[in-house]
């Protein structure tokens, strides 16, 4: 008689739907993001920070909260496990409003100063006809970048940091149906980027309204109507918002630390980038000495607490001594034996 097959436990079952609920490789290897704010920016200013959620999703925390005990370094703590690979942060101070995006973990971190923008509220109700609904927010934008092909290192950054916060399209793999939005980043002469998000509608050209509802053969799943194979459709765009006008200010080469590599605004000699350099290799070489300081100090007490406990009671002898010599100098002769023994 076969052997009776018992019920699985309850560690089985789990670890069985963990691996059914593995995500794609694709998924883990796409840029993430964390965008949040650090200080108090104000009801407008915090509804752009949730436009700007809009704009990274869907490989962003969405509802993330930041709660006034958290610093920057939980966040970066728990990048890793999360696959997050960018942090977005906006602050606001008296004179203006900042937007800073870092690489995780060792940087380069770009801060940006918003000069101006406008809410996708504010967008939408501006327009006659406009074109929203979730399903735009299921996959990526597709980013456009123009007019970033100028001189110097900062350039470069911007643009690779820009591409970098987005996954790339493969045109022969990609399905066209998944390209909802469009993101574009546009350099300005006066040194200033603007960004506009963009809802994508395909509709047939040469066709009245009453034909587009009729025909819909086509050579791929495009959740639009009239679009016919080896035919020509046009391609509209709606705007959705937000609307972003920012310059770079800064970039540093760690998560919000280490050496400035760019200004806008201060400009350093070599002489002064150089004392610059000096000052900080000291201050990271005082801060290894006092950190492997800090650890002879620790290994020190454990090993004169072990000494002690090895002792057994050396502390009690001690204060047996002291008790003793008190009583010599106060009564001014030699404890009895009797009292000893206590």
């Amino acid at each position: 008689m076969g052997k009776r097959k018992g019920k699985r436990g309850r560690t089985a079952r789990n670890a069985r739907k963990g691996i059914n609920n593995a995500e794609p490789e694709e998924i883990v290897k796409a840029p993430h993001s964390f965008v949040i704010n650090r200080g108090k920016l104000g009801k407008s200013a915090n509804e752009l920070l949730l436009n700007f959620r809009k704009v990274m999703e869907p490989f962003t925390a969405s509802h993330l909260r930041v709660q006034k005990a958290n610093v920057l370094k939980d966040f970066i703590h728990i990048a890793g496990p999360l696959n997050v690979t960018h942090l977005v942060i906006f602050t606001k101070s008296s004179q203006a409003m900042y937007l800073r995006i870092a690489k995780l973990p060792h940087g380069p971190t770009l801060t940006f100063q918003i000069k101006e923008y406008s809410l996708i509220s504010d967008v939408i109700s501006s327009q006659k006809k406009s074109l929203m609904y979730e399903k735009l927010f299921e996959h990526h934008p597709l980013l456009v970048l123009n007019n970033f092909s100028g001189e110097g290192m900062h350039f470069k950054l911007m643009t690779t940091t820009f591409q970098n916060m987005f996954p790339s399209i493969n045109v022969n793999k990609t399905n066209l149906n998944t390209i909802r939005r469009c993101l574009l980043l546009n350099y300005n002469e006066d040194k200033t980027i603007d960004l506009r998000q963009y809802a994508i509608k395909v509709v047939p050209t040469g066709m009245s309204k009453a034909v587009k509802k009729l025909i819909q053969i086509l050579s791929q799943p495009i959740s639009t109507r009239g679009n016919i194979t080896s035919e020509k459709s046009a391609i509209r765009l709606f705007e959705m918002g937000p609307r972003i006008k920012f310059q770079l200010i800064k970039i540093e080469e760690g998560c919000m630390s280490g050496e400035v590599l760019f200004h806008e605004f201060i400009k350093k000699t070599p002489e002064e980038i150089k004392a610059i350099k000096a000052k900080i290799k000291a201050q990271k070489l005082l801060k290894e000495q006092r950190r492997a300081q800090q650890k002879r100090n620790v290994e020190k007490k454990k090993s004169e607490a072990s000494k002690e406990n090895e002792n057994g009671g050396g502390g009690d002898d001690d204060e047996r001594a002291e008790d003793l010599e008190w009583y010599r100098q106060e009564v001014g002769e030699e404890p009895d034996e009797s009292i000893c023994l206590f």
